[in-house]
């Protein structure tokens, strides 16, 4: 979001404006009153981050200190520039003709831009005041809006994740570990509490576990809700109870029984899981399990998973795609192949989908809801991703995606903006990806760790995050050669970096140039 640019951008002028400021000392005065609203900028946005949906009012406002601190940039790298010309190719003097343009017009440049980011500071005094007011309203919302899910599902609309579940029912039947835990984890819509509604639900979990608990974390952890949660699904009164006496009631109502906990969609950790595993009755001769979804792998390893007992599911194959869209577009396959007219556009469709299936599902939902047109179906063939994005409700494919990006640190949102420049189905060079984000900036070394292996690990958190696939890696340390990404995340790359003018596309997600556009890249062939 504009956002994660602008930090990135102010925060590399504010850098450059510290270690060459000798090097422009005509400006000097001008660059420092640019650099403190510079300051109060990312104080802005440090707020404004904190929206989890954007009010239009804020995204006018993030999209013109866009455009300002872009502005800003150009200005510095010209001064800096032209300072490097005159000091490596020849000594010039100041009041030379040339030079005195060049200072005039930089320096009115300068007073403009200085005097459209006070007048957007005055504004902003403003509205901060109307966010703090709205602050706690804000908090509550995004609550109230998270996604939730439960155990219960429809199984004639599940299509091949019979091996996916059998391995992990493998993995928690056996009863001689006190605790097993066990880590699902993937990008978003790829089936993670699909899989484990199925687990919960399987006959044998049925007999093995005394007690079942689902839990719906979502991105907002409430401590609390959780614990009351677990309390009426185990069947006791949560009415007065404090928080410090809702974990041992948990405790004696699991003591001496063989439980399965289901934590789905756990985005962070931040200590509330450390004191409720701590609650949890372990003792000999009992044996439970926990079974936890998430996007992160690392969320996964912090809750205790061993890595050997993480399970990322894969994507759907060509036929298991075709007959998991039949049961939503049709009533089965059978009654698809009645309408052959729209099979071969209905197949096309689906391969769009790569195998995701809340993308099949949410594509073959529309097109139940349409009628069974030639026409009709070849419009969202021809429109299949701006179908896709326009679909409303947080369990459409992008605002399910979005959530991942939203999610990011800053410093890995501007990196995962790179990937839209390579074409679909692109595999990725691991060194040239992070040497272009260190050579942009992006990365930069700390400490006694260099730029390099800080980009490295930059992509190994992108990969973690299920974000970016690996395609090949080194065997004893696991360095990255070559990755690439989903088409559907791509989508969601380049939809973000149109908006953000990081470099513009046309309406096929091909790049063309622009003069918005601060990138522009080049792909060739080799014979």
């Amino acid at each position: 979001m504009a956002d994660a640019i602008i930090q990135v951008v102010a925060g590399k002028l504010i850098d450059a404006l510290k270690e060459h400021s000798g090097r422009v000392l005509e400006f000097r005065s001008q660059f420092m009153e640019l650099k403190t609203q510079l300051d109060f900028m990312k104080s802005f946005l440090a707020d404004a981050n904190k929206l989890k949906r954007k009010e239009e009012t804020v995204k006018t406002t993030l999209s013109m200190i866009r455009e300002l601190t872009y502005d800003a940039e150009d200005i510095l790298t010209d001064c800096l520039l032209r300072a490097e010309f005159r000091d490596h190719v020849f000594h010039c003097n100041h009041f030379l003709p040339r030079e005195m343009i060049f200072q005039h017009r930089t320096s009115k440049r300068l007073k403009d831009i200085n005097g459209r980011i006070e007048k957007m500071h005055k504004v902003l005094k403003t509205y901060l005041k109307t966010i703090g007011q709205q602050g706690v309203h804000d908090d509550v919302s995004s609550v109230v809006h998270r996604r939730w899910t439960s155990p219960a599902f429809d199984e004639s609309s599940i299509v091949g994740l019979a091996e996916d579940t059998m391995k992990i029912i493998g993995w928690i039947l056996p009863t001689k570990k006190q605790l097993h835990q066990v880590g699902i984890i993937g990008m978003g819509g790829l089936g993670k509490t699909t899989i484990t509604q199925k687990i919960f639900n399987n006959h044998a979990i049925l007999e093995r576990f005394e007690e079942r608990i689902w839990v719906s974390i979502s991105q907002t952890v409430n401590e609390e809700e959780t614990m009351k949660t677990m309390l009426k699904q185990l069947g006791e009164d949560t009415y007065g109870l404090d928080m410090g006496q809702m974990l041992p009631k948990i405790k004696q109502a699991l003591e001496g029984k063989d439980y399965l906990i289901v934590m789905d969609d756990v985005w962070s950790v931040h200590g509330w899981w450390e004191r409720l595993l701590a609650g949890l009755p372990k003792r000999e001769g009992q044996s439970s399990a926990v079974i936890i979804t998430t996007r992160k792998e690392s969320v996964a390893i912090e809750m205790g998973v061993e890595k050997a007992r993480i399970h990322q599911p894969r994507v759907l194959n060509e036929e298991e795609s075709w007959a998991l869209f039949c049961r939503i577009a049709f009533s089965s396959e059978k009654e698809a192949k009645q309408h052959y007219e729209l099979e071969e556009l209905g197949k096309d469709i689906v391969k769009k989908c790569c195998g995701l299936p809340l993308a099949i599902k949410t594509v073959g939902g529309l097109l139940k809801s349409k009628t069974l047109s030639t026409d009709v179906w070849r419009r969202i063939h021809n429109n299949f991703h701006d179908e896709l994005a326009t679909r409303e409700g947080e369990s459409s494919v992008m605002a399910s995606l979005q959530l991942s990006y939203d999610e990011l640190p800053t410093r890995l949102k501007q990196c995962l903006l790179c990937f839209s420049i390579y074409p679909e189905d692109s595999v990725i060079s691991a060194e040239q990806l992070v040497h272009w984000w260190v050579g942009e900036g992006f990365v930069q070394g700390k400490d006694t760790r260099t730029a390099i292996e800080l980009a490295f690990d930059y992509l190994s958190e992108l990969i973690s995050r299920c974000l970016v696939e690996v395609v090949k890696q080194r065997g004893f340390d696991g360095r990255v050669y070559t990755c690439k990404m989903h088409d559907l995340v791509r989508d969601l790359t380049i939809k973000i970096a149109r908006e953000e003018s990081f470099c513009s596309f046309d309406e096929h997600g091909k790049q063309r140039p622009s003069i918005q556009s601060r990138r522009l890249g080049f792909t060739g062939e080799e014979d």
